[in-house]
């Protein structure tokens, strides 16, 4: 009777192991991460587009602009709005420059992250005429005030607003620029 239960152990453990091996084998790889794609960017300015640059002016509707975009990417996805002098966005380089963030906002379309719902997207800022550009919605509950008075050594001044996607692993981001004039 022993060397039944032993050799009926032994079976056992050995179909045990065995399956415990394939099922390591069959476990399914992660799947890639998502990547990040800006479908449009755009901005209405308080004046009409002329020649392509978007016209920012704190006598005209109060400064107030729009900005929006169609992104592809993961949930959720994230979203930092920047001022540039040109159309590469510099985080920071080597001698300290950097362009100047002025809006960072957290995106999904499963959850209301107000006012940032869906691939489909905006906010609403404003240029006053204190060189501060005011986006009066709660980023993450800190409403932003960015006085941009050294960025901006001459009125007029043509710059670019970059916005800058990324998914939520922060590992596949994508930038995107609109030309505008501050006045």
């Amino acid at each position: 009777m022993k060397k039944i239960l032993a050799v009926a152990a032994f079976v056992v453990g050995t179909i045990v192991a065995i399956g415990g091996c394939r099922a390591r084998e069959k476990q399914p790889t992660p799947s890639p991460t998502a990547q990040t794609t800006i479908n449009s960017f755009s901005i209405t300015g308080s004046a009409a587009t002329t020649d392509g640059i978007t016209p920012i002016d704190p006598a005209i509707k109060a400064g107030e602009f729009f900005l929006s975009w169609n992104i592809s990417s993961s949930e959720p996805y994230y979203v930092a709005l920047y001022l540039s002098n040109d159309a590469t966005l510099v985080k920071e380089d080597a001698a300290g420059n950097k362009d100047v963030e002025f809006d960072t906002l957290r995106c999904s379309t499963l959850n209301n992250f107000d006012p940032c719902t869906g691939a489909q997207s905006g906010t609403r800022c404003e240029f006053t005429n204190q060189n501060t550009l005011h986006c009066p919605q709660l980023n993450f509950g800190i409403p932003w005030d960015v006085d941009i008075s050294s960025f901006l050594n001459q009125i007029p001044k043509t710059a670019n607003i970059i916005i800058e996607a990324c998914n939520a692993p922060n590992d596949s981001c994508k930038t995107a620029t609109v030309a505008v004039q501050f006045r």
